[in-house]
């Protein structure tokens, strides 16, 4: 009877043995998916990260197109504040030389009108003269008849 209990025994140890290494087995399988799965996160991981670099330099380059937009736009708004003080100088150099020339003007016209009044006055005493040497020589004509 002890024959047959060592046989069961080693029978029963060898069953135990064989599920042990079949579940080994299988552990390494799943070691093995897990390892695969893990190099396939890590790849995933670098590519990613890869992705990110790419991101960042983007990010890089468009905030120094942004700067380079801002610079503009400054520069922009200085020459447009530069033309404007232009504008404005040139708008009251216009002015001053509009009065200018309406004084310049106001004068001429005063000018004319003076003489224009001496000619008047000139006509005005031509026409007295020349109605009184009428008068004189109809004085004179009817005397002599």
């Amino acid at each position: 009877m002890e024959i047959e209990k060592i046989e069961t025994m080693l029978t029963q140890l060898i069953k135990i043995v064989g599920s042990i290494q079949s579940d080994q087995q299988e552990m390494k399988q799943s070691i093995c998916l897990i390892q695969s799965d893990q190099q396939e996160m890590k790849q995933s991981i670098c590519s990613i990260q890869v992705e990110q670099l790419e991101m960042k330099q983007n990010i890089h380059s468009i905030q120094a197109e942004q700067l380079e937009m801002k610079q503009t736009i400054h520069y922009i708004q200085a020459e447009q504040l530069e033309m404007k003080e232009t504008i404005h100088s040139v708008k009251t150099e216009l002015k001053q030389e509009i009065l200018a020339l309406e004084e310049k003007n106001e004068k001429r016209h005063q000018e004319i009108m003076e003489r224009l009044k001496g000619i008047e006055d000139d006509q005005d005493f031509i026409w007295e003269k020349s109605v009184r040497n009428e008068r004189e020589i109809g004085n004179i004509k009817r005397k002599l008849s």
